[in-house]
């Protein structure tokens, strides 16, 4: 019988596996539009050490969710994995990193996966919701820079539907994790919910700015 505890799991990772895809969709409409050298590409924008941060904590949870019984959170990972792999596809014909970059990141997520496996689940836990906590945040930072220099475009990765995406799915899964009483699922989503406004907010204000300028 399906309980309550697996209605929140699954709609937690309906909404959290499209954050990804409102980075890679923003990236494929915005390619349309750029020549793929072209500095102002969207693919400029994208926080590699947050992709890598991304790939390796969605790892863990794939094997935390396997191992501890937190199977939304094993397909969350999958998904979050495939997907973010995509968009550092796109950045490599957009020359902005090279084919041995994604390389390396495989052997990595092997060896992490194969560190999660060997690891205790309090430790194993811990390390994948401190992982979760900063996945986003080196790209928070990012953009939040390029905001107060002025080097922001509305054509970002980092998009407002992707901040509010952020924001429901991590409330979801602060429901979920009290659903099934496991701290280490929903204590980061409390962090990356604040990470997500950020994402709303600066996307606004380059928004508001650029309208200022027509106007002008």
């Amino acid at each position: 019988m399906v309980g309550l505890e697996d209605i929140i799991g699954f709609c937690a990772v309906v909404v959290a596996a499209a954050v990804s895809p409102a980075q890679l969709l923003a990236l494929l409409r915005a390619d349309k539009h750029h020549s793929r050298t072209d500095p102002a590409h969207p693919a400029h924008t994208v926080s590699l050490v947050s992709s890598v941060l991304v790939c390796v904590c969605n790892t863990l949870w794939c094997v935390y969710g396997v191992l501890h019984g937190a199977v939304w959170s094993a397909v969350l990972g999958v998904l979050a994995i495939t997907v973010q792999i995509t968009v550092l596809v796109v950045c490599v014909t957009a020359r902005v990193i090279q084919w041995w970059f994604l390389s390396c990141l495989g052997v990595l997520l092997g060896a992490v996966a194969y560190a999660g496996y060997l690891m205790p689940a309090g430790m194993l836990g811990f390390i994948a919701a401190s992982m979760a906590v900063v996945n986003y945040l080196p790209a928070a930072v990012k953009q939040y820079r390029a905001v107060l220099s002025g080097t922001l475009s509305t054509r970002t990765a980092y998009s407002l539907s992707m901040g509010l995406i952020m924001l429901s799915a991590n409330l979801l899964w602060i429901a979920y994790a009290v659903a099934i009483r496991d701290i280490w699922v929903g204590l980061p989503c409390v962090i990356n919910a604040a990470t997500s406004v950020v994402f709303i907010v600066t996307h606004s204000v380059v928004v508001r700015h650029s309208r200022k300028a027509v106007a002008v």
